[in-house]
């Protein structure tokens, strides 16, 4: 195991590296946003052996590129299928938070009842290990159960998203 500023250290030699590839990926100017996530990232990780740095961060780049290509194709489709008014006035954000949240909403209520318990106990603080001795279920268990339907819902909401189009 190696302190953090031994990960920073080896972390930053790669960086030129890792902004040619982002942009080399079609980042744009995104690119170093991209990277310093993926240095933050990588450096908070205390397994990460340092041998093995370099191709994780360009791994942990390249997933990010692919995360943010994604991220403004779902925001483009939004956009384009609201009105615009004939002036072309930009759409506020509020109204796409809002277009999401009513075109998620059905899904969410949805989700397995034990699932949403899980997820309210989060939201008001409660640490996994809580919640598995107040359900005296393996903390495993929950954080399953909880990818699960969370890698459900989401699949639920691109094939939404796309299907709208």
């Amino acid at each position: 195991m190696t302190d953090r500023s031994d990960r920073w250290e080896a972390a930053l030699c790669h960086r030129d590296r890792l902004v040619r590839l982002a942009k080399a990926k079609g980042a744009g100017s995104d690119a170093e946003d991209l990277v310093h996530d993926a240095l933050l990232k990588v450096v908070q990780q205390e397994n990460v052996e340092l041998q093995r740095m370099g191709s994780y961060l360009s791994k942990t780049v390249s997933n990010l590129v692919i995360d943010h290509f994604r991220k403004n194709a779902v925001r483009q489709r939004l956009v384009q299928s609201v009105d615009v008014d004939e002036a072309g006035s930009p759409i506020e954000e509020g109204v796409l938070e809002r277009m999401v949240a009513e075109r998620t909403a059905p899904l969410l209520r949805e989700l397995p009842k034990d699932v949403k318990a899980i997820l309210e106990d989060r939201l008001q603080g409660m640490t996994w290990r809580q919640i598995s001795s107040k359900l005296d279920l393996p903390v495993s268990l929950i954080e399953m159960r909880v990818r699960r339907e969370s890698a459900r819902f989401r699949s639920r909401c691109c094939a939404l998203v796309l299907d709208s189009y």
